[in-house]
């Protein structure tokens, strides 16, 4: 297998995946092939979680079919680096299957090996703003910063469904979303039906 991916993407997710974290499967970005030549690129950490659709393009006319796999965090952040920045695109080849080794790039890697979270329990299905949720803004940030390399734009729209549950930054790229997890809130708005006192008129 030997197939181009696109970088921007992959520079995205990872902002959102993390390093050392206990979960092994979550120190990466993990990426789903499907047989219409797109791919689905994830990066989280818990407590965000970055998603694109993504067209990959094959080079070579190898029948071996990898159904996914998850690339370190620190193997994605060294090929990003050498890869020439006027290219949009970086190559990922097979070298060995049964050893999951592979080359990003121009740097040679062993997949992690774990199962990443089922994204599809993870993204609401439906959406309803009028509802309250506590969130933490390093997240926010996190997910802006991967949207604008995606993008370009720093905008994004805050989507959310119900008390407690995930919110969902959307942009103009309807190929790619950002979920962030709630925090427990320090102030239990969820029975006002109105906003605090400091809201009303003088």
């Amino acid at each position: 297998m030997y197939i181009t991916l696109n970088k921007n993407h992959l520079s995205a997710a990872v902002i959102c995946a993390t390093k050392k974290d206990i979960r092994d499967y979550l120190n990466g970005v993990y990426i789903e092939f499907h047989l219409d030549n797109k791919a689905t690129i994830c990066g989280a950490n818990g407590s965000i979680l970055f998603v694109a659709k993504s067209e990959f393009v094959r080079n070579d006319d190898d029948t071996t079919y990898i159904n996914s796999l998850i690339i370190p965090s620190d193997i994605i952040n060294i090929a990003l680096k050498q890869s020439p920045k006027t290219i949009d695109n970086i190559d990922l080849e097979l070298i060995n299957a049964e050893r999951k080794e592979y080359k990003l790039g121009v740097v040679n890697f062993i997949a992690i090996n774990g199962k990443f979270p089922d994204i599809e329990k993870i993204i609401p299905e439906a959406f309803d703003n009028d509802k309250g949720v506590t969130l933490n803004p390093k997240f926010l940030l996190m997910g802006q910063k991967s949207i604008k390399i995606v993008t370009g734009k720093e905008t994004f729209t805050l989507v959310q469904n119900g008390t407690n549950n995930a919110c969902v930054m959307v942009c103009e790229d309807a190929n790619i979303l950002v979920v962030v997890m709630p925090i427990r809130a320090e102030i239990d708005y969820s029975g006002f039906s109105m906003l605090p006192k400091v809201a009303e008129p003088a």
